[in-house]
């Protein structure tokens, strides 16, 4: 946690983080900024703006548990709570306990951006965009394209590979048990100006996700006018 008055390149540690919780006015949850390189930047913004604590979240913290806990005490002593999606809505209420009078929905915009076109010529050009994680199952969009593997395509993966040793463990083998390492592209982490060129070159937006709170990659996709793929993934339970 970051207490107020955040200072550049300094990390505060809370010895009572329920307390802090319980006093904070304005507390934001948020990940590290990894993907937009500008944490520093962001934490000066917002705390200047009034937050009180900020809680960066790892998707990939190993102390789920601890989190868990922190993050329902913080939803418990909110009075307002402002979520990107009815899916988030949904699901404070139904696992964290959160009145549903409290919550707001405010979904996020795109910005304006030129429409897609086809060149038609060379392999389809497909693209995946989040982060290797084992939510975004990126081993079995691998898997799903195997049968696939008569027509000509090429698939990019564009995001961090470092959230998750175990996530990109299971990608890499998924590539070499299928033999498609010749057609998979593991991009890496992409700026803005980059992540436009693949949208630009893309002829379809591929995903396999198992859970988006809410899906700002498909958005963009679709402010393209893009086609996109989805693997559902179903279960007999």
């Amino acid at each position: 946690m970051h207490p107020r008055h955040y200072a550049p390149r300094t990390v505060a540690v809370v010895a009572d983080p329920r307390r802090a919780l319980r006093d904070a006015r304005l507390y934001l949850c948020t990940d590290s900024r990894a993907r937009q390189g500008d944490l520093e930047q962001f934490l000066d913004a917002v705390l200047r703006a009034g937050v009180d604590i900020v809680q960066l979240r790892e998707k990939g913290l190993e102390a789920r548990h601890e989190l868990r806990l922190l993050e329902t005490a913080a939803l418990a002593l909110a009075r307002k709570i402002v979520v990107t999606s009815p899916l988030t809505a949904r699901t404070l209420i139904a696992d964290f306990a959160v009145s549903a009078h409290k919550i707001t929905v405010a979904e996020p915009g795109t910005d304006p951006a030129p429409r897609a076109t086809f060149s038609g010529q060379g392999p389809a050009q497909l693209l995946s965009v989040g982060a290797i994680v084992p939510r975004k199952a990126c081993d079995l969009l691998v898997r799903a394209l195997s049968p696939l593997r008569d027509r000509d395509w090429q698939l990019t993966i564009a995001g961090p590979t470092d959230r998750s040793l175990e996530a990109l463990a299971h990608v890499n083998a998924a590539i070499r048990a299928t033999g498609l390492g010749h057609r998979i592209r593991l991009a890496g982490p992409v700026d803005g100006k980059r992540l436009a060129g693949l949208y630009a070159s893309a002829d379809a937006v591929v995903t396999a996700s198992l859970y988006e709170g809410y899906g700002m990659a498909l958005a963009e996709a679709m402010n393209r006018r893009r086609v996109m793929w989805f693997l559902l993934m179903c279960s007999s339970s």
